[in-house]
């Protein structure tokens, strides 16, 4: 997920002085990669979506019981944490804008959100204390008379937090939806305003990487616990774009990553490519190949790479080992991952609808749909996007695509049918011993995969540097 190169320039120019005076190849390249920052950060949550583009229909999936949601459990993490307490600075941040409500959703995120989250199953407390704590990073102003005592740097963290702490309340309490939506949202405009205005620094970003990524992984988390699609207008896949945000957050930063206790989220490791010869991969590369014969597709490498790197998902699915023999946290956990390695060019396509990123997506959302589907514990804010996403692209296409969505809507089929496997019922006790385990199975195979999918140039250059 990061881009790393061991070279240290001192100025985000085309040719620093550094490399001039060392006459050698300066690692920023042709491109200003100021102006590249600005073109692909703050872009990508520029058009966050301020209300639910289609409330109906979000409600309607909220109610709907889904295949594989498991009520509370689902929702609500089983161990909660040890007794919190209220840092000493929140009173003052109270007279900045922060409410009553505000410390109780604190304290829910503290209780159970924290417990549920990215990383959450296997760093620990990662988010109650790790990011409590860089949300409470506060300093004295610089000119402002003490009187004034102290402020917060990291604003717009603690706004995502309870962001996502009112998100998480919005999807338990239905009685009291609206009012959890409306706190909710008020929390993400207040940090997008905030947060867009850190990332126009990229020396604001390094020196407050941690708060920026930790931002980054709030949002990412909210668009997917809040999945729209309106085929009536091109828009903006959130989920998607968080996903390419964090790449390009860490890329730009790759010296500030191992001192993050995000660290373990942010390794670029993916499975080996491989070239399907059958099963879902194959009826998407035929798909690739023989839609549109005549016309001559630009995005044909681009479809490629992301099916090859999509088919060691698909054939977990078909695995006789249950979730591969993976654990299914880090299976799911692997899932989000990939996401951030889509190429840019493949999210715009799947902005404006094209037809056949749907349909690779739609086969990416039937696997983790059937992952979730066996496994009940945690991961309350992804639980309803597969299904969601799965139906409404199927409906869109509709008959002329039937064929090209047998698949994820198989897998679908088999989400409902609570002992349903790839042609033979899971055993329960099978099932036990892969929570028990310790062992990675098929993620085993995951190895350093420095960039984007389908460009291999980073690749060729840091092999060319060993």
């Amino acid at each position: 997920m990061i881009l790393i190169d061991p070279t240290a320039c001192d100025e985000a120019k085309p040719r620093c002085s550094k490399c001039v005076k060392n006459s050698r190849e300066c690692t920023y390249g042709a491109t200003d990669p100021s102006k590249d920052w600005r073109r692909n950060i703050v872009t990508f949550n520029a058009s966050e979506p301020t209300e639910e583009q289609d409330k109906g229909a979000s409600c309607r999936e909220l109610d709907r019981p889904a295949a594989f949601n498991n009520g509370s459990r689902a929702m609500v993490p089983g161990n909660s944490s040890a007794a919190f307490s209220v840092p000493a600075q929140l009173p003052i941040l109270m007279g900045d804008g922060y409410g009553i409500r505000d410390v109780q959703a604190l304290s829910h995120f503290v209780d159970f959100t924290g417990n549920d989250l990215i990383g959450s199953h296997f760093l620990g407390n990662l988010w109650i204390q790790d990011g409590i704590q860089i949300a409470f990073n506060v300093c004295k102003p610089p000119v402002l008379p003490c009187g004034n005592l102290l402020i917060s740097q990291n604003d717009f963290l603690m706004h995502a937090i309870l962001m996502t702490s009112s998100t998480q309340l919005q999807h338990l309490n239905p009685d009291s939806y609206e009012e959890h939506r409306v706190e909710s949202n008020k929390h993400l405009q207040a940090s997008l305003r905030s947060f867009r205005g850190a990332l126009n620094s990229p020396t604001y970003v390094t020196n407050n990487f941690e708060a920026v990524l930790a931002t980054t992984f709030l949002f990412l988390m909210h668009s997917a616990s809040n999945p729209t699609f309106d085929p009536s207008q091109p828009g903006m896949d959130s989920f998607l774009q968080h996903a390419c945000g964090l790449y390009d957050i860490v890329r730009y930063n790759p010296a500030n990553v191992p001192r993050s206790p995000f660290a373990p989220l942010c390794k670029p490791m993916l499975l080996p490519d491989i070239s399907p010869i059958s099963g879902p991969g194959y009826d998407l590369s035929l798909m690739i190949k023989t839609t549109n014969p005549l016309y001559t597709d630009s995005s044909f490498g681009c479809y490629e790479a992301i099916i090859k790197s999509l088919t060691p998902i698909l054939e977990i699915v078909e695995s006789e080992l249950p979730f591969g023999g993976a654990s299914p946290d880090a299976l799911v956990l692997y899932l989000v991952h990939w996401l951030s390695f889509l190429p840019g060019e493949f999210v715009i396509l799947t902005n404006s609808h094209d037809t056949k990123a749907l349909v690779i997506m739609a086969h990416y959302y039937a696997a983790l749909a059937f992952v979730l589907s066996r496994w009940k514990k945690g991961w309350w804010w992804l639980r309803e996007r597969p299904v969601f996403m799965i139906e409404q692209t199927n409906a869109f296409l509709g008959e002329d695509w039937e064929i090209w969505m047998k698949w994820p809507i198989s897998v679908l089929k088999m989400c409902d049918d609570e002992n349903g496997h790839w042609g033979f019922p899971v055993e329960v006790d099978r099932l036990h011993e892969v929570e028990a385990e310790e062992e990675m199975g098929v993620l085993l195979s995951v190895d350093f995969h420095p960039c984007k999918l389908g460009d291999e140039s980073w690749a060729r250059k840091i092999a060319s540097n060993r």
